[in-house]
């Protein structure tokens, strides 16, 4: 029979280990995933909760998350048919990520499945199609959860895609009203870092991570963009392809004249 500890014991349990562990990980993910992956083997995962909420509260995550949710459009008849096309973006840590969830909702009623078993591919975003059109209904609701090993993970916000115009969309979230760069996710960071930043207007935009001197690491972005939200991944890499070394660093938005700085943590 195997030992049961309390909630205190298995936090101490996950932050002993997290110590021991990180000693013989350099990825902080992996070292955080073998604390889970040795309360499963040794009690039969009857402390994961307590240990996903102790790692949670410091921005590790054991359950898989969806990166800027859903984006989702309808097509017309003779538009390519009655159909939503809907896209969202992988998350692209080291979360061991196999299938996805999606549910839908005619307007605001529950949720429906549409599938629990969608392929995760490996890298890039996941596209799929709704063929299913309610003649009555104005709009439709999707939300999508990812899933690992350690289970599946909370869905994302519900997007709303209207019916009834060709090629339209209506998302939760709304252009922005400025040029807008918001903290990169996870930070600090070892392995691959998020930054999204918002366009209010079509821009010729330049992103790039700065070292603590202003000097140039990497260019991520320096093209015309349309409107809208952005999400760029920044590998750790500079650009000769190598690993930058621990410290901290800038990121960098110019657009439309304006220029918005702010800074973020890498360790190695």
């Amino acid at each position: 029979m195997r030992q049961q500890f309390s909630q205190n014991v298995a936090d101490i349990l996950a932050f002993e280990g997290l110590s021991n562990l990180i000693q013989s990980h350099p990825d902080f993910i992996d070292g955080a995933i073998a604390v889970a992956a040795a309360d499963i083997a040794q009690y039969g995962g009857s402390h994961l909760s307590t240990i996903e909420s102790v790692f949670a509260s410091r921005e590790i995550h054991l359950k898989p998350s969806v990166v800027n949710g859903l984006e989702g459009d309808y097509f017309e008849p003779g538009h390519g048919g009655s159909k939503v096309h809907l896209e969202w973006l992988r998350n692209p840590l080291r979360e061991g990520v196999d299938k996805y969830w999606l549910e839908r909702s005619v307007e605001d009623e529950e949720f429906f499945t549409l599938s629990r078993s969608i392929s995760d591919p490996g890298s890039g975003s996941i596209v799929t199609y709704d063929n299913w059109y309610p003649p009555d209904a104005e709009y439709l609701r999707y939300r999508v959860s990812a899933h690992n090993d350690f289970g599946w993970g909370s869905f994302c916000t519900p997007i709303i895609v209207e019916l009834g115009e060709p090629l339209s969309s209506s998302i939760v979230e709304s252009k922005p009203t400025k040029i807008t760069l918001e903290p990169s996710y996870p930070n600090p960071s070892n392995l691959t870092t998020l930054i999204k930043f918002g366009l209010p207007t079509s821009s010729h935009v330049r992103l790039q991570i700065m070292n603590i001197r202003g000097q140039t690491v990497k260019v991520l972005v320096d093209e015309q963009k349309p409107a809208g939200w952005y999400t760029v991944t920044w590998d750790g890499k500079n650009e000769a392809g190598r690993d930058v070394a621990s410290g901290i660093y800038l990121y960098l938005i110019e657009a439309d004249n304006k220029k918005i700085l702010k800074r973020m943590t890498i360790i190695r």
